[in-house]
């Protein structure tokens, strides 16, 4: 079986949803299948419109055994993207038709050149993530030109409109053979909206359950400072505002004006947020508050593994996560986590059994949340096993690379079995 994967960008450290199309194209690699990735240069989304960033040489690459091929893609110079822009909200502000295709004109990338090889390619199925980014209209293109079925990834995020004031994403997700959902939430979301029943596929996210056993810092409270018998409360992921970090440093510094002992860590890649409201937030607190806190800033795996088996919990209020694969390592090795109470995080925690779910901003909730792990830890050590249990039940990357093989299988099947029959009725008119 051959199986052309299309993204707008692919790279050896990658997070987010995009580490389950990643994942899953290794791990059916591992099974003897042939796996292909057609992407761009970009080294990171942000790339497309940053006249700064070099890239990915193009051509041909081998990653984990995946055969990627990287396609230049064409940049907007600045004035032509902001002409672009306006174009676009204007399209949508007057509900023209056709909005959802200036839309992907907007977002790009044009990698040219890029269908034409996907055909030449020959292969049994196509599978494409995200929206809106345009490549999953080139998978379509080129899974239509030759022959063979498609499916797209879309990851859905809690708040997207994208969906609802798209009409050609939304067409395209009714069209095509099918729609791969990583959670319940994304599911019955598609579903109300009238894709068929059918065509949506259940996957999930995952995480190695060898991680457990990782390569991890083990002196991580001796070098900052912290006793073993202090709490540590621990926020892990992209120092985003939506992230909720924020949030959780004003919770912890209400509960230390109540005389909480905790210690906080807050740890991830850096971003303008980051280096522009939270940093400077942190270094104008009060010696006291702030000797509590340690901010660590583009970690390495093994001092993130390190940080999980230290802490008591993780804090992770996001209302951005489409899946949330950052509970699912904490759960791997026991430990609670507080999650924000959108769909697909709703989706994946269970309230009060797993894990605990507070309203995006709510910081009376948070607040009481942390305090409840903290002043219960049995209960949240309880809480962390039976995150764990779930996880290696139905979250391993071999669930989830099951789950695929036997969808992209199946897809062949049924188009081979569509096509034969047509000929065969062709045939006897």
């Amino acid at each position: 079986m051959r199986i052309l994967k299309i993204t707008h960008d692919y790279f050896p450290t990658i997070g987010g949803s995009e580490l389950v199309f990643q994942r899953i194209a290794e791990g059916l690699v591992a099974r003897g299948e042939d796996v292909w990735v057609f992407t761009s240069t970009a080294r990171r989304t942000s790339d497309f419109i940053d006249p700064r960033a070099t890239g990915y040489p193009p051509g041909l690459e081998n990653i984990n055994g995946v055969k990627v091929r990287r396609f230049r893609y064409l940049r907007f110079p600045s004035r032509v993207r902001r002409t672009v822009n306006r174009w676009t909200m204007a399209w949508w502000s007057h509900g023209w038709p056709g909005y959802g295709h200036a839309k992907s004109v907007f977002v790009g990338p044009y990698l040219p050149g890029l269908v034409r090889e996907a055909v030449r390619l020959r292969p049994d199925v196509i599978v494409a993530t995200a929206s809106p980014f345009r490549p999953i209209y080139l998978a379509a293109r080129a899974a239509r030109r030759a022959r063979v079925p498609v499916a797209i990834m879309p990851c859905i995020h809690p708040g997207d409109t994208w969906l609802l004031d798209n009409p050609a994403l939304f067409s395209l997700l009714k069209r095509v053979d099918a729609v791969l959902t990583l959670t319940d939430y994304e599911r019955l979301c598609l579903q109300s909206l009238g894709v068929p029943p059918s065509r949506l596929h259940y996957l999930a996210g995952g995480v190695s359950a060898e991680a457990a056993e990782a390569p991890a810092e083990t002196d991580l409270r001796k070098r900052f400072g912290f006793t073993d018998n202090e709490p540590l409360v621990l926020f892990l992921g992209r120092k985003e505002e939506h992230k909720g970090v924020m949030n959780v440093a004003q919770a912890m510094i209400s509960l230390w004006r109540a005389g909480s002992t905790a210690r906080l860590v807050l740890a991830g890649a850096s971003t303008p947020y980051s280096e522009h409201v939270l940093e400077p937030f942190l270094r104008d607190l009060p010696t006291e508050w702030r000797s509590r806190i340690v901010s660590r800033t583009d970690i390495t795996e093994a001092e993130k593994w390190g940080w999980y088996r230290e802490c008591s919990f993780l804090v992770h209020p996001s209302r951005v996560e489409s899946f949330g694969l950052i509970y699912l390592e904490a759960w791997l090795l026991g430990k609670p986590v507080i999650g924000c109470r959108s769909g697909p995080v709703s989706s994946l925690i269970r309230h009060g059994r797993d894990g605990v779910l507070v309203g995006y901003g709510n910081r009376e909730e948070l607040e009481t949340a942390i305090a409840r792990m903290l002043e219960d830890p049995e209960a949240a050590r309880a809480m962390g096993e039976e995150g764990r249990r779930k996880t290696l039940q139905t979250f391993t990357w071999r669930h989830v690379v099951d789950r695929a093989h036997a969808i992209y299988r199946t897809l062949i099947e049924e188009y081979d079995s569509a096509n034969t029959r047509q000929r065969h009725s062709r045939h006897l008119q």
